[in-house]
Order: C-alpha cells, then structure tokens, then sequence
C-alpha cells in the first residue's frame, strides 16, 4: 500500500496556498522618476510574507514582480499566483493518484489524470 503525504508535505503545501493567497495583497503603483522599466511595490510586508513562504529573498521576489511592471499592471503577479496554483494542484493530483491505485488491485479510480 502507499504512504500518505506526510506532515512536511503537508506544510509545503499549505506554505504554497498561503503565498499565493498573500500575493493577492500585494499592491504597485508608478514608480516615482516614471520610469516605464519599473513600478514600485507599495505593500513591502506582503512581499515579505510571500518570500518567507516560498523560501526566497525579499530582494529577489520584489525585482521579479516589478519589473516592467507599468507596462503590464497586475498581470505579472496574477501570472505568478496561477502558474504557482498550476504547479501545485498537479502535484497535488499525481500524489493523490500515487497513493490511491495499487497495481494489484482489479479496480482503482484516478483522479484527474
């Protein structure tokens, strides 16, 4: 039989989930020379929550979310949250279909292959 998904990967999971709901809060506006390469992150403390869930730098995370920012509003951060959500719900289905087909059995259900 299977192991089941243990307390670590459980917290990975929900570190994930809470990201991406974090990334929601994060606000920009114009950067104030109006350069177009840049918008400034007016919620500093969101990006930090983000960067301490996903296990990167503040730093980091605020230059990949700002750059070229006004030209494209929101829509680099919304891109990040969905390919984030992405990436975790199939993990999350290939775990689930791991641990419920058994090769032996005569029948299993997959779930969302």
């Amino acid at each position: 039989m299977a192991e089941s998904m243990g307390l670590r990967q459980q917290a990975h999971v929900l570190q994930v989930l809470a990201a991406i709901l974090h990334f929601g809060n994060v606000r920009f506006g114009d950067a104030s020379d109006h350069s177009e390469d840049a918008a400034v992150v007016h919620s500093p403390e969101e990006i930090n929550v983000c960067a301490q869930l996903l296990g990167v730098s503040s730093a980091a995370l605020t230059a990949t979310l700002s750059y070229k920012m006004a030209l494209v509003g929101g829509a680099v951060r919304d891109a990040l949250a969905r390919a984030l959500y992405h990436v975790l719900f199939y993990w999350l289905v290939d775990q689930v279909n791991r641990n419920t087909s058994d090769a032996e059995a005569a029948n299993h259900i997959a779930v969302l292959q």
